[in-house]
């Protein structure tokens, strides 16, 4: 439990001031005092769930300062980490989607290439391999938005009625005009 000290720590109260949902607000103060006990990879899962928060609440700019703190900390993370001690695919693919979201294709590319060069051994029954195939496609395409499970389960069994689907939904027309 944090002490009064922690809470009553010019850090914390500026945490606490940001801009953003409430609940996303609660998950950033949580993510500083994850940060103060030097738990890095836990102050990265609170700040993904406060612009996770800001995502349902439709609040893009908080959500994206959420998204850079979590990209901050995860290399941290992965920074102190020795690569050999356990995979990192897990945390490079989270890394992938945070980077690809804030619109930093250039340094996703660059995930991506470790990733297929030194970080993956995946073989065709692992879950995270079509995670990773529909963020290398969205990066090509310096697509940031966000998408869902159902998404990348269809984009690993017809990439290209997926992206037929992409393009029907930005062309503006609506689905129930196709019917």
């Amino acid at each position: 439990m944090a002490s009064m000290e922690t809470i009553e720590s010019a850090v914390y109260q500026q945490a606490a001031e940001i801009p953003g949902p409430e609940l996303a607000k609660d998950w950033h103060c949580w993510s500083v005092l994850c940060e103060m006990a030097g738990d890095v990879l836990g102050a990265a899962e609170a700040e993904l769930t406060a612009a996770w928060v800001c995502d349902d609440e439709i609040a893009v700019k908080a959500g994206l300062v959420f998204r850079e703190n979590a990209i901050r900390h995860l290399r941290g993370h992965l920074e102190a980490s020795a690569p050999s001690v356990e995979p990192q695919t897990q945390l490079l693919s989270v890394l992938l989607d945070l980077q690809r979201r804030t619109e930093n294709f250039s340094d996703a590319r660059s995930t991506i290439e470790f990733l297929a060069r030194d970080g993956a051994d995946l073989d065709e029954t692992d879950s995270i391999k079509g995670l990773l195939q529909l963020q290398t496609y969205l990066v090509e395409e310096e697509d940031g938005r966000r998408f869902t499970f159902d998404d990348v389960k269809l984009y690993s069994r017809s990439p290209e009625k997926w992206q037929r689907r992409q393009r029907r939904r930005d062309s503006g027309h609506p689905w129930w005009r196709f019917w």
